[in-house]
């Protein structure tokens, strides 16, 4: 299969207005939609970044996640195997992971597929369910700048294991004041809840 790329090319920024975007049908179910913002590789087995819809009452058959789920519960509620995840949930499904997710209320989520794979030796990535509302507003905010917080996401504490990854995420808060520092290295991207924007930095 032919590989099909969208915003890719990792030297370049990029903003995806999603707001303005159409929804398209997800998968074998109707009742499921996305707006995909990245992809690369072929078009069911590359790695995906999208706005996915669940509408009330669907559901979406059981299915694996080969190298691993990401995904932040922006509205409504999201419910699979391990219980119901509502606004400002972060799920972490490492790969091999499965699950038969529905939404009896309909959601909207922000979903990274393929992104995780087990590859450290004997380093086996962990399972995260977070309420991140429950967590607590840090001023360590990765050198970003006055007015920035943040919440820490993954990896676990510094004498984990999971260290030894290099992806870190984590939830920023800014200030009407703030000004954050641009990232020079190593690449960013966040979802802007308030204005349903994605912005991929590198």
């Amino acid at each position: 299969m032919a590989t099909e790329n969208l915003n890719a090319d990792l030297s370049k920024r990029v903003v995806m207005r999603t707001g303005e975007m159409q929804w398209a049908k997800s998968g074998p179910s109707a009742t499921v939609e996305r707006k995909r913002c990245f992809r690369a590789g072929p078009q069911e087995s590359g790695s995906v970044t999208s706005i996915v819809r669940y509408l009330p009452g669907a559901t979406f058959p059981k299915h694996p996640h080969p190298q691993g789920e990401e995904i932040f519960v922006l509205d409504g509620l999201f419910c699979d195997e391990r219980g119901n995840h509502g606004p400002g949930t972060f799920l972490l499904n490492p790969q091999g992971f499965e699950h038969a997710p529905s939404s009896p209320e309909g959601n909207l989520i922000l979903v990274r597929l393929r992104q995780y794979p087990n590859a450290i030796p004997g380093v086996t990535r962990s399972q995260e369910a977070l309420d991140t509302n429950a967590l607590p507003w840090t001023d360590e905010s990765r050198n970003r700048g006055p007015g920035v917080s943040q919440k820490l996401l993954y990896p676990l504490p510094e004498d984990s294991p999971q260290n030894e990854y290099p992806e870190r995420q984590w939830v920023e808060k800014w200030n009407e004041l703030s000004s954050p520092t641009p990232f020079i290295s190593g690449g960013l991207k966040y979802a802007i809840p308030d204005t349903p924007d994605l912005v991929d930095s590198h």
